[in-house]
Order: structure tokens, then sequence, then C-alpha cells
């Protein structure tokens, strides 16, 4: 007798538990079933609404409204998903379907305007820093409409190489920041200006993200002097950030670099050098 009553205790707590609140869906009335001739006189709390709360489909008790990117239903259909919750708006997901598909209808963000947070974070939409300040348990507020103004950080910075002589290698850079940066590159710490050697090309473009720009450094034909760290810098006016690579240039078989001249050095030229220079003339 103990065991079964032990055994219907435990089913009881149980029970209770998995019908707790789950916070972001809280709906009272199950899909499938018939709103009821009356509604329940007390209503479970609906805990966790990230964008508000709107009453069930039944119109009985308070849940959790549908946040951006949820299913949802447009005015005059039946009630299935649910209503989408503040700053939010219900449309069909015509990006999402492919040819002769009817697209789900899923809450879009009214605003998709940037929008710079009080912690230093651009926000794609209202919503989103709305959410961001729910999860994260702190006050986000608006700073401006916008970007946030940061300096640039390296999102991918180039990676080292080796190539043949008379290969070619590409090293690419991606640079974030608002304004947007300028990206230059260096190598051994001297600056690359595009036209002073015509086998290396220096190209940028935006993207692919918002605020970015993708550099990138080509060399075609490679020699054994363009072998050395190359460094990758982004400006703008809040600051710079830079990333660098090492490219390493190796012969092709059977082939030796050449030994630097007794003339590279020139405390290593003759003393009558001048004197020849004088009998040529």
């Amino acid at each position: 007798m103990k065991r079964f009553l032990v055994v219907g205790l435990l089913a009881l707590l149980f029970g209770v538990v998995f019908a707790a609140p789950t916070g972001e869906d809280n709906e009272t009335i199950p899909e499938d079933d018939e709103c009821p001739e009356e509604c329940p006189e007390e209503c479970p709390e609906a805990l966790g609404c990230v964008a508000g709360k709107k009453m069930d489909r039944c119109g009985c008790c308070e849940v959790c409204a549908n946040m951006e990117g949820d299913l949802c239903d447009l005015r005059g259909d039946d009630r299935v998903f649910g209503e989408c919750g503040k700053h939010l708006e219900c449309r069909p997901n015509v990006d999402s379907a492919e040819d002769g598909e009817v697209p789900d209808n899923i809450c879009f963000c009214k605003s998709s305007e940037d929008m710079c947070g009080s912690d230093g974070v651009t926000y794609g939409n209202i919503c989103q820093m709305i959410t961001a300040a729910f999860h994260s348990k702190t006050p986000i507020k608006l700073e401006h409409k916008g970007p946030c103004k940061t300096a640039p950080f390296i999102r991918t910075g180039p990676e080292a190489l080796k190539n043949k002589t008379g290969g070619n290698i590409v090293l690419s850079c991606e640079v974030h920041g608002f304004p947007i940066a300028v990206v230059e590159w260096l190598k051994d710490g001297t600056s690359l200006m595009p036209g002073d050697d015509m086998h290396v090309a220096v190209q940028a473009r935006g993207g692919p993200e918002k605020y970015e720009v993708t550099a990138w450094l080509q060399i075609q034909d490679l020699r054994n002097t363009d072998q050395g760290t190359y460094t990758c810098v982004g400006k703008n006016s809040y600051g710079s950030a830079e990333a660098s690579a090492f490219l390493e240039v190796l012969p092709r078989e059977g082939e030796t670099y050449p030994e630097p001249s007794e003339f590279a050095l020139a405390d290593e030229a003759p003393d009558n050098w001048e004197n020849e220079w004088d009998d040529d003339l």
C-alpha cells in the first residue's frame, strides 16, 4: 500500500514539473483541441516573454507572443501559431519559398534600421536589441539610430603561405568598423603602393557583412625577393587594427637563389670603385 502511495506521489510531482511553463512557449490550449465553452477561472502565468504577451487563440489566458522568425497567423486566418509580439508583424516569408511553394508566415520586425545600443553593439533592428537585453538581463538603451562608431577590428586576417618562384599567391583580409575602414598592405613594415610593382596588385571591396571591407593582395610570378611578412592594416578615425602573415618563396626543383653581390653593401665595395667609374667615363 505504501509503495503505491509513493508511486502516486512521484507521478503527481513529475506531472506538476512537466506541466510548468517553459518561458517562451506558454500555449495554454493545445493546438488540436477546441476552445472550452467557459474559460478557466485561473490561468498559468506566462513567463519569459521576450516579445510581450498576447491572448491565447481562445481568448482566455495570456501567453507569450511570438518572436522574430517564429511562425505566425495572418489576420483572418485560423489561429494556429499565434500572434507576433511588440514591434513585430506577420508576413509571408517569400525569400525562403521555392518556386511554386506557398511561403510560410513568420514574424518580421517592423523596423529594419540598424540601432546602436548603450552596450556599444550594433543591432540589426530594435527587436534584436530588445531580445539581447532580455537574455543578458541588463538594460540596453538606444544610443542612436544607425551603427555604433567603433575602431576597426580584423574579422579574418591573412594566412601564412608558401609557393615556388614563378607561382601566384593571394592574401586576403576582412576588416570591420564604422566609419568604414581604409585598408593598406605592408611588406616588412613598408607600405605597398598600387602601381609600384606591376606583378603586385591590391584590391578592396565592401562586404561580406555590413560595415566590412575585404582586401586582397595578389602577387604573380613570384620572386625570391617577395618573401617576407605581409601586414593588413585597417584604419578609421577611431583607431586601427592589423594582422600579419609570412610568405615563404621556395626555389623550383634544381633552382638555387643567387648569392648577394659583393657590391650589395657599400662597405664591401673596393677602394678603387670610384676610379673604375672614372676610367669607364
